[in-house]
């Protein structure tokens, strides 16, 4: 028997966007705007 919700994950975690961002920056690329660092923490609906 499961217990819980078994679902398809389409995009990729907060985590997961977080990373690429760091490693975007560590890059030396452009330093990510403020509103590229909020997008980031808004969740996926």
């Amino acid at each position: 028997m499961t217990v819980g919700l078994l679902y398809e994950v389409q995009q990729p975690s907060l985590v997961e966007r977080l990373s690429a961002q760091k490693v975007t920056s560590l890059r030396g690329g452009a330093a990510p705007t403020t509103q590229d660092v909020i997008k980031s923490f808004y969740p996926a609906f």
